[in-house]
């Protein structure tokens, strides 16, 4: 039986740069454990972790080209030229994310479109990875 996977969370976890945040998906239950060097029970998660190696796959940390092209491809089909040339500001940044999505918060609408398409690129590429696993969805 395939687990039912919290694509929600793991679509956040897989986005999260934070280089002390770490996510492993747990492959038989479909959930993701999130991993902080100061949480309580680290010992308790890393033991786990450890003792059944298996089953859970460690999410890699985004990468910035990634980002970048995904930025890039929104920026083309925005319909705003204003808003579209003061987005490319957000490359000279270097929270590109953030300052992105501050740039985009001034228009709700296209703010929540390019939420929807990097969800949806992001979702692609965790496709790809979940298969490149052997794991089935």
């Amino acid at each position: 039986m395939k687990p039912e996977i919290d694509m929600k969370y793991l679509i956040f976890a897989w986005q999260d740069e934070s280089p002390d945040h770490n996510y492993y998906l747990d492959i038989e239950l479909g959930s993701v454990q999130f991993l902080q060097r100061d949480l309580k029970d680290l010992r308790d998660l890393t033991d786990e972790l450890e003792t059944h190696s298996k089953r859970f796959l460690y999410l890699p940390k985004p990468k910035l080209s990634e980002l970048k092209a995904d930025i890039s491809d929104f920026i083309e089909t925005m319909s705003d030229t204003r808003l579209q040339n003061i987005a490319t500001i957000a490359f000279e940044s270097p929270d590109l994310s953030g300052s992105f999505n501050k740039i985009l918060a001034s228009n709700k609408d296209e703010l929540n479109r390019w939420q929807e398409f990097r969800d949806n690129r992001v979702r692609e590429r965790i496709e790809e990875w979940l298969k490149a696993n052997f794991v089935q969805t």
